[in-house]
């Protein structure tokens, strides 16, 4: 699980390596302001199909599984 806390500015979350398939991550925003954004282009993949997925309100989740070709949203709060 990742706890980002956007108080301080936007940022973006770069995925740098290849996870194993099926691997799960949470990520969590944790600031009413600004905005948290996760970027697997990197790797060059995408989150259901999109090159960037953005967190925006204040306790916004999303949780992803790596398919071995794109992550896909299991889950949003």
């Amino acid at each position: 699980m990742y706890l980002a806390d956007t108080s301080g500015g936007s940022f973006t979350l770069d995925v740098e390596s290849i996870p194993t398939i099926g691997k799960k991550w949470i990520f969590k925003k944790i600031s009413a302001s600004n905005q948290l954004t996760i970027d697997p282009s990197t790797i060059g993949a995408t989150i259901d199909g999109a090159s960037t997925y953005t967190l925006s309100g204040n306790y916004d989740t999303v949780e992803i599984e790596w398919t071995g070709a794109e992550f896909l949203i299991i889950s949003t709060k």
